[in-house]
């Protein structure tokens, strides 16, 4: 449990940047501090919402290895996610936006990994990213999510499910929902949130 500070920065309609800084709270190990660090990049060089093909371009997904792995507070990997995104204007109130990623997960950065894990993994991730526009106050994010953590190693591929939702207070103000079920290893993560805009 704990609290995930988010930036995201627009600094013209091509680019996008995203990044997160967790502060956790494991109560098995009964250890505080940061987790790990994400920054997120999208480059969409093609932008026309007016056509079905609505946006192109590529993206980077980076997460450091910046807590703790023994407190279990982190992953101990660093973890690279470049990708290509396409977006599809099925219509005003729902579009799709299909994120194909390789993923390269380095070596474990912890003392003493087991042999067996002690080695770089690469992976390939398909998600989409589903915006649902209910109002101008309410909208919805619905994001399936599959992860082939290791293309050696079938049993390491996962489904997972994202919700997000955001409700605006003010033209400033957002408060959000958010909901990540990763359903065979059994982990449900629900988040609230306030969001600023300046």
């Amino acid at each position: 449990m704990g609290y995930r500070g988010k930036l995201t920065l627009a600094p013209s309609e091509a680019h996008l940047v995203l990044a997160e800084v967790p502060i956790l709270y494991n109560d098995k190990t009964k250890k505080a501090g940061f987790g790990d660090i994400r920054a997120r990049y999208f480059y969409l060089p093609y932008k026309n919402y007016d056509k079905f093909v609505g946006a192109f371009g590529p993206s980077v997904d980076i997460f450091a290895p910046t807590a703790s792995f023994e407190d279990g507070l982190g992953s101990g990997r660093f973890i690279v996610s470049p990708g290509i995104t396409v977006g599809l204007m099925a219509s005003e109130t729902i579009q799709f936006f299909p994120i194909l990623s390789y993923q390269y997960s380095g070596k474990p950065t912890y003392d003493n990994p087991a042999p067996a894990l002690d080695t770089a993994l690469h992976g390939i991730s398909f998600q989409v990213i589903t915006p649902i526009v209910f109002s101008e106050k309410f909208f919805t994010q619905i994001t399936p999510i599959y992860k082939m953590n290791d293309i050696n190693n079938e049993k390491n591929d996962r489904f997972e499910q994202e919700i997000f939702a955001a409700y605006s207070l003010t033209p400033k103000l957002q408060v959000t929902g958010y909901y990540n079920g990763k359903f065979e290893d059994k982990i449900h993560t629900v988040s609230a949130g306030l969001t600023m805009f300046f």
